[in-house]
């Protein structure tokens, strides 16, 4: 059996191919603290994107669908690393 996890940390080309009015929900507004990937936003719907307890997105369709849509993005553009462990 194999068992594959993804870390959840800031992704900064997953961040840049986000639309402005999504960028703003989950990048911090300083630009020093934007390029932190350990500094995550302070407010908003998204708060502290991506690291929050996944047990708790059940509660939360927009945060659970972040979460996946970055973990789905993740996995397809790392294909043939996934490709060559999984082989």
């Amino acid at each position: 059996m194999q068992v594959t996890f993804v870390y959840l940390s800031r992704l900064f080309e997953w961040e840049n191919q986000l639309p402005p009015d999504m960028l703003e929900l989950f990048v911090p507004a300083d630009p020093q603290e934007a390029a932190d990937p350990s500094i995550t936003i302070k407010s908003g719907p998204f708060l502290q994107f991506p690291n929050y307890p996944t047990i708790s997105c059940g509660e939360n369709y927009e945060r659970g669908n972040a979460l996946a849509n970055m973990a789905g993005w993740t996995i397809r553009n790392n294909a043939e690393l996934f490709e060559s462990i999984f082989s």
